[in-house]
């Protein structure tokens, strides 16, 4: 998450990185006052809530006028309550957007009754990304062991699952243990030998796994999310690390079903996703343009970019948050590929 002491001084270069943009606001007389909302999703003082307040003081100067910008927290960490009051938004008022976490969107791929929306409606603003490291005791010698891989995990419904399908992906099996909900806890069940492998996915993800490799823990690839059609490019911020679409090139690994690929992709898509800004559907074209505008030009005011700098996040606007967004939607083959995966390989199912 956004680090204490990074946010407050991201908030307080606030008004010497925007006093240009102030300053042309001010002499504009035409424009009226604007009061905008973003959504967020979680509760106060959460990442989500935190990356609303650095957009918050961001953004006004480029929606036009004297406008302000107002966080309401709203619903738990994983986003779904904030993701279903956005859908609910029939008619979308050009004044409201959402700032959800990924994990918003697994809960949709995994069938979560509580999920009210559709990741596909969503319109892209502006996005902060993640890398995914996959750490495996050994590294890639380790996967050629018939004896499963005792793969360390939050639960079936986190960004851990897209670690379970890559190693599918990979053809290695996998004992899972679930339960290990932070970077700590896995740490300790690294070095108390109880656990083999892991996904260190959000922000700073080097200093994360960085501890495992005391006890032979090696970064063997990323699970990167851009590139198109089933070809992925490497990490921006890890380009001497293969990518896990390049490791299964070299196992000679037998592609998974399409359907479920695509699920794959998916789940990778939203495990990178540290936070997105988002619009409700039907939103119209002149408020998706403002929005995205103003999203595009905030992302490069030092004040944002030294919060995204020191949580090691990348920020993406425009055609780049729609790129890194369109895995998101998925047929409901893919759903289905999914759901069967999960209930033949780990007994799970959707009470």
């Amino acid at each position: 998450m956004i680090r204490r002491r990074a946010l407050l001084a991201a908030l307080g270069a606030f008004p010497l990185a925007g006093a240009r943009a102030m300053a042309q606001m001010a002499r504009s007389s035409l424009s009226a006052v604007q009061d905008y909302t973003i959504i967020a999703g979680g509760p106060p003082g959460g990442r989500i809530d935190r990356w609303s307040r650095v957009f918050s003081a961001g953004l006004p100067p480029f929606l036009g006028g004297h406008s302000t910008v107002r966080i309401a927290p709203t619903g738990g960490l994983d986003g779904v309550t904030a993701a279903n009051r956005l859908q609910a938004l029939v008619v979308p008022d050009g004044m409201t957007a959402a700032m959800l976490p990924g994990e918003a969107a697994i809960a949709f791929l995994t069938g979560d009754p509580r999920a009210h929306f559709l990741p596909g409606d969503w319109i892209p603003v502006v996005a902060g990304l993640g890398s995914l490291l996959l750490v495996v005791r050994g590294g890639t010698a380790r996967l050629s062991s018939s004896t499963p891989l005792r793969f360390a995990a939050a639960s079936l419904e986190s960004p851990d699952l897209a670690g379970l399908l890559g190693l599918a992906k990979l053809g290695v099996p996998v004992a899972p243990i679930f339960g290990l909900n932070d970077p700590a806890a896995v740490t300790a069940a690294f070095a108390q030998g109880e656990a083999d492998a892991a996904l260190f996915s959000g922000e700073d993800v080097a200093a994360d796994a960085a501890p495992l490799s005391a006890d032979g823990g090696v970064v063997i690839c990323t699970l990167a999310g851009s590139g198109s059609g089933e070809k992925t490019a490497r990490d921006s911020g890890f380009t001497d690390v293969p990518t896990l679409d390049e490791l299964a090139a070299q196992r000679s690994a037998r592609p998974l079903p399409r359907p479920l690929d695509a699920a794959y992709r998916s789940v990778v898509a939203a495990s990178r996703i540290d936070f997105m800004m988002v619009l409700p559907r039907l939103s119209s074209p002149a408020a998706i343009a403002l929005w995205r505008s103003a999203g595009a030009r905030s992302i490069i005011i030092p004040a944002v970019e030294d919060a995204a700098s020191a949580s090691a996040v990348r920020l993406v606007a425009g055609a780049d948050a729609v790129t890194n967004l369109a895995p998101l939607t998925v047929g409901s083959d893919a759903v289905l590929a999914l759901h069967a995966f999960l209930a033949r390989e780990y007994g799970w199912h959707r009470s």
